[in-house]
């Protein structure tokens, strides 16, 4: 096919099929009329309303479809005096089935005398209005100067090229994204400015889109292809690729359009890159220095971090190298090498926050490592940041052995990528702190472990030693006493008591806080029995009844789940009403937990004190009416909060309690039996 010229008339493209390439995908049905009515061509959402084929739609009247009403808004348009004023009406549409929805119509006529097309029409459902007119109304006005204006003025690139690749034209626009004139780029196969080939080229092999296009199972695809600019870097482009048939359906040549997306493309892989949760720092910025580098056209990078404490910005020793051995003095000086703010091109970045291009390193002033520059035959440098909330945490310097320029546009867009480089640099000192913390917590539970080990040996000892001297001073010399004396050595006694046993509830709350347990599956059926058998002497002096569904096996530690149903229905027996205690303790599943309540008649808890009854050393009540420590709660709190669940409590002071408290579900719902009750 001989190489067409954009000059009017003189195209070797056919109206029909740019125009088919350019509406294709647009939203809402176009149809094409000629000056009968009769619809000459429709895009994909024209054919879909129509539930017909375009085969089977072609010379059809578009009032089957719109009624005749739309034969009188036609002649209207065909009359009017221009162009520039469309028809517009609204109207009930036929659709397959029977239905019909109200629907605005545009009929835009067509002037052009090369033009078979005599009108266009756009029908949009009333609900929504999904174009701008005007510039629908330049799409559609498709005439031969129409194309070219298209062509030569249009913000995406289009490529026409023949069977073999060979480009036949490219619009100013690929022009301008790949740094090449028009008769260069005719002289190029399509494939010499695609960076990985198989994107565009005719294959075989099964599933290969292009290969389908050639084949004519599918008109055409669409793919995100990296092209190379005339200086070496990459430009990333959505490309659309079309074939255009004559009359035998044979193909006569393609149309590519190009959309450059490589500041979104750049954005979306670094932040891949950044967000791999199993990418250690140095990995990811192996993988980041990289894909800039290549995709800049440098042969080398490197990435530089600010160290915190001396505010200094050092080498980290990743580097990529486009052939292993490059820059061998540049790498072993660079090594050696630290940039305080404002000093050598780094430390300008630094100071700046500003990526910074030099062309001509040999010569510049800037340099610290000019030497080794030179003799290793760097050209060109570039200086990027990375930022955390304005301030700059690293830099990553490019180099180049040639003479090399950075397009404006592409700079730009290393700028937007700066913070998202800082993220990583802040995700991953994040995570050190938290490491750090980790390991202190850890220590510190140790030493509190050690501390409430040794503090219970230390204190009960002198206890027991008071309690033992305390009673043989009442045995051996209490009658020597006057008569108050042995409400003195009582009160010493319950003291010494009650300090044994604030001593040892609050070794068990530190074991609890501090310990690592096994944790197993745990019949919870066996738990409660065991604990209704602890309290069977509880039971009996209070008359009390328990009921208690079928309990289902969790994962936990089989101890401390005991010690959750023991303290929990202890305590129900202890704070009970004037009624013998009536107690149930229950289950279900809910979401992937199952939700346990232990429900009683007891004295019931004021609302205003449900939060604080969980707290440490907090009691509701004076010791000479109900005994305990007040760490009980507070110890059932922690080991359900060990266990990844919740505990709370619903009551009214007077009307008994209920306690719920969850544990998750280790992978099924369990099954129930029936009720059993203890007595």
């Amino acid at each position: 096919m001989s190489r067409s010229s954009t000059s009017t008339g003189q195209n070797s493209w056919d109206t029909a099929s740019v125009l088919s390439f350019l509406i294709h995908d647009f939203p809402d049905p176009i149809f094409a009329l000629d000056e009968s009515g009769l619809i000459v061509a429709a895009n994909d959402a024209g054919l879909k309303v129509a539930g017909q084929s375009m085969e089977s739609l072609s010379d059809t009247p578009l009032t089957s479809l719109l009624g005749p009403e739309f034969a009188r808004k036609f002649e209207q348009a065909s009359n009017a005096e221009s162009a520039d004023e469309p028809v517009r009406f609204r109207c009930a549409i036929q659709l397959q089935g029977g239905a019909r929805s109200q629907t605005d119509v545009t009929i835009l006529p067509e002037r052009s005398s090369h033009s078979q097309v005599h009108a266009y029409v756009l029908l949009v459902p009333h609900s929504s209005r999904q174009y701008d007119e005007p510039d629908l109304a330049q799409m559609l006005n498709v005439s031969q100067g129409g194309l070219n204006a298209i062509f030569n003025s249009g913000a995406s690139g289009i490529i026409f090229f023949d069977l073999d690749g060979k480009i036949i034209e490219a619009n100013p626009a690929v022009q301008r994204m790949l740094d090449y004139d028009a008769d260069e780029l005719r002289g190029k196969n399509v494939l010499d400015l695609v960076h990985e080939p198989s994107g565009l080229a005719p294959a075989t092999s099964h599933g290969d889109p292009f290969a389908d296009l050639v084949a004519g199972t599918r008109n055409h695809f669409q793919s995100v292809r990296r092209f190379e600019h005339r200086d070496g870097h990459l430009v990333w482009a959505q490309v659309t690729v079309s074939a255009v048939h004559d009359e035998q359906g044979e193909i006569r040549y393609f149309i590519s359009m190009m959309q450059d997306v490589t500041e979104h493309k750049l954005l979306e892989d670094v932040a891949v890159i950044a967000n791999e949760a199993k990418a250690s720092l140095e990995e990811a910025l192996e993988r980041i220095v990289e894909e800039l580098a290549i995709q800049l056209g440098f042969q080398a990078a490197h990435v530089l971090l600010v160290h915190e404490q001396s505010a200094r910005i050092v080498p980290t020793g990743i580097w990529y190298l486009a052939e292993p051995g490059m820059l061998p003095n540049f790498s072993e000086l660079t090594k050696a090498t630290t940039f305080a703010p404002g000093a050598g091109h780094v430390g300008r970045v630094l100071s700046s926050s500003v990526a910074t291009l030099d062309r001509d390193l040999p010569h510049s002033a800037d340099s610290l490592r000019i030497a080794a520059a030179i003799d290793d035959g760097l050209r060109t440098g570039l200086f990027v940041p990375m930022i955390i909330h304005n301030d700059v945490v690293g830099v990553i310097e490019f180099y180049s052995t040639e003479d090399r320029d950075v397009d404006p546009t592409l700079l730009e867009t290393l700028t937007r990528i700066a913070p998202q480089l800082g993220w990583l640099i802040e995700r991953e000192r994040a995570k050190e702190a938290l490491e750090l913390k980790s390991a202190e917590l850890e220590r510190s539970n140790r030493d509190l472990e050690r501390f409430a080990s040794v503090a219970s040996h230390d204190l009960q000892e002198p206890l027991r030693a008071i309690g033992r001297c305390t009673a043989l001073l009442r045995d051996q010399y209490g009658d020597q006493f006057e008569e108050d004396a042995a409400q003195l050595f009582f009160f010493i006694a319950d003291g010494v008591e009650r300090m044994e046993a604030l001593i040892t509830d609050l070794l068990r709350y530190s074991r609890i806080s501090t310990a690592t347990v096994e944790h197993t599956l745990v019949d919870l059926d066996q738990v409660v029995r065991d604990v209704l058998q602890d309290l069977t002497v509880a039971i009996d002096e209070n008359d009390a009844v328990i009921t208690v569904s079928d309990l289902p096996v969790v994962r936990g530690n089989d101890t401390q789940l005991h010690q959750i149903f023991q303290n929990l229905i202890g305590n129900a027996l202890k704070y009970r009403g004037q009624d013998p205690p009536r107690i149930r303790i229950s289950v279900r599943a809910s979401g992937s937990d199952w939700l346990f309540s232990i429900k009683d008649n007891g004295i019931g808890i004021d609302p205003v004190y449900h939060a604080q009854i969980f707290d440490i050393f907090r009691r509701l009540h004076a010791r000479d009416q109900y005994t305990g420590t007040g760490i009980g709660l507070a110890i059932v709190k922690r080991i359900v909060e060990q266990h990844q669940g919740r505990l709370w409590v619903e009551s009214t002071e007077g009307e008994g309690s209920t306690f719920f408290f969850t544990l998750p579900i280790p992978g099924g719902n369990g099954s129930h039996r029936d009720d059993r009750t203890a007595q």
